[in-house]
């Protein structure tokens, strides 16, 4: 017996009258979820997101966004694999890219330099301990590596108690995206300091 797919458009409707029942008969409306999660406000700076060497502009485009939504801050590390100005980066942080607060440094030891040590965390395949068994604090700094080389390893060996990592299955695959490696490790700062 063959199914033919149907094709259905769904439509939310943002107004205080429309409500949806859950499969218990249970009510509720969306608009109220809606307006019960735009009221939780965040810290004006929550964290600092830092791309080291990125390569590919759609990653430092989503990663801007990403730390729109969370009210952090992005630091890009030179060099850059493209311009700022490239519109593959403002394609994926949308029209929000102009209200990116973004720095850019010429190197890691200068940004280094202005953080304190304790603040700071690489995320890399090569750390030993998990991003939820990290105590993060709002004004961490979390660095991520250049998609294809990741952190040099001088780094890593220079700093071994601040490396996190992100489990994955063991035969899965080698590493995430940059992008999504951050919002992993971000939302799970978040979660924390919430």
């Amino acid at each position: 017996m063959s199914r033919n797919p149907q094709r259905v458009k769904i439509r939310f409707q943002n107004h205080p009258g429309y409500h949806h029942s859950d499969s218990s008969g249970s009510r509720f409306s969306f608009a109220a979820f809606s307006e019960a999660h735009a009221s939780l406000e965040l810290p004006s700076k929550m964290f600092n997101l830092v791309l080291v060497a990125p390569e590919i502009p759609h990653n430092a485009g989503a990663a801007g966004r990403l730390c729109l939504a969370t009210g952090s801050t992005l630091h890009l590390v030179k060099p850059l694999g493209f311009s700022l100005d490239d519109k593959q980066v403002r394609r994926a942080g949308l029209d929000y890219w102009k209200d990116v607060k973004v720095k850019v440094w010429s190197s890691l030891e200068e940004l280094l330099e202005e953080a304190a040590p304790e603040q700071v965390w690489f995320l890399t395949t090569k750390g030993a301990t998990a991003h939820w068994d990290i105590n993060f604090n709002r004004g961490d700094y979390l660095v991520c590596g250049c998609e294809t080389r990741g952190l040099p390893e001088s780094l890593l060996s220079d700093f071994p108690n601040r490396l996190v990592r992100i489990p994955m299955a063991q035969d899965g695959t080698r590493s995430l995206n940059l992008a999504t490696a951050a919002a992993v490790a971000l939302y799970e700062g978040m979660r924390q300091v919430q």
